[in-house]
């Protein structure tokens, strides 16, 4: 079975919040979890080329 997960990071200021959602087979977000802060480290190149195999 096959599941889709939604990324999302956040900008505030210096800090960068990342968060993940599962998507159900009617487009709806479910299962929001956030990430503990400073834990994933990103730039700005992550947000515009993605992530290669992902």
């Amino acid at each position: 079975m096959k599941r889709v997960i939604i990324i999302r990071y956040i900008t505030r200021g210096d800090e960068i919040n990342a968060y993940f959602s599962e998507v159900d087979k009617a487009g709806n977000e479910f299962s929001e979890s956030y990430c503990k802060p400073k834990t994933i480290m990103t730039n700005i190149l992550l947000t515009q080329k993605g992530i290669d195999g992902v």
